[in-house]
């Protein structure tokens, strides 16, 4: 008994203070999510091309605590851009269909992705448990330079002690937001007006050439904000 309470007692100080935790998230779109997106497929509807921006968005991993009391310091990686680009694309491709030759192009800007989770307070083992999770989904999307703005919102929790999985609950606020993406689309897909060889358009390059500048945007606030935590972390100090 007392070698349990030992290690109950371990488990908890791990979760409450700044630990880095690294927990095994799927990032693949949920059966049950795959089989509703097929349902969005119509004749009407061309393959299309994907562009992200920012163009690292896919590859994000965000190191952040809980936003409960059990973990709130902890340094979980939470990939963030790698669950909800991978589960959108399964979605779209799904739904309309992803052909990187496609003259369709679909260009998804992502304004703003936030996720939010708490551990399970009865979750006393070496994994801990996620028992809420939230996301926020803000984007601006062009399909052939046609434009429109949206935010997806989308809660889980699970009150059994433990849970199913350690990361469950969050990948199913995921799963909402790549299926909310694929009805969205879809729907404005069939609102917006027909172009062709969209891809050859001035206004396309231009949109390019606004892309460039973001992304040089995002590299230079990235850079201030390493000299900003660097100068917080070691004043007076001299630069490099």
């Amino acid at each position: 008994m007392r070698k349990i309470c030992n290690l109950m007692i371990l488990a908890t100080l791990f979760l409450i203070t700044g630990c880095a935790v690294n927990l095994p998230f799927n990032n693949r779109l949920d059966y049950s999510c795959v089989s509703e997106a097929k349902k969005l497929n119509s004749s009407k509807l061309k393959p299309v091309s994907i562009e992200w921006t920012p163009r690292g968005f896919p590859n994000r991993i965000d190191v952040q605590g809980a936003s409960g009391f059990v973990g709130g310091g902890t340094q979980t990686r939470v990939p963030t851009g790698v669950g909800l680009s991978n589960r959108i694309m399964e979605a779209l491709d799904t739904s309309i269909g992803i052909d990187n030759n496609s003259k369709n192009v679909l260009e998804i800007h992502v304004l703003s992705a936030k996720t939010k989770f708490e551990f399970s307070a009865g979750a006393f083992n070496i994994t801990p448990t996620m028992d809420y999770g939230w996301c926020n989904f803000e984007v601006e999307f062009l399909y052939n330079g046609y434009k429109w703005n949206k935010t997806f919102v989308a809660e889980q929790k699970d009150d059994t002690i433990g849970g199913m999985s350690p990361t469950g609950v969050l990948e199913r606020a995921w799963d909402s937001i790549a299926l909310q993406v694929a009805k969205n689309v879809v729907y404005e897909i069939e609102l917006a007006p027909k172009t062709d060889n969209y891809k050859e358009s001035s206004q396309y390059q231009q949109r390019q050439s606004e892309r460039i500048l973001v992304e040089k945007k995002i590299v230079e606030d990235k850079a201030r904000q390493l000299e900003e935590e660097h100068d917080r972390q070691h004043p007076g100090g001299i630069h490099n």
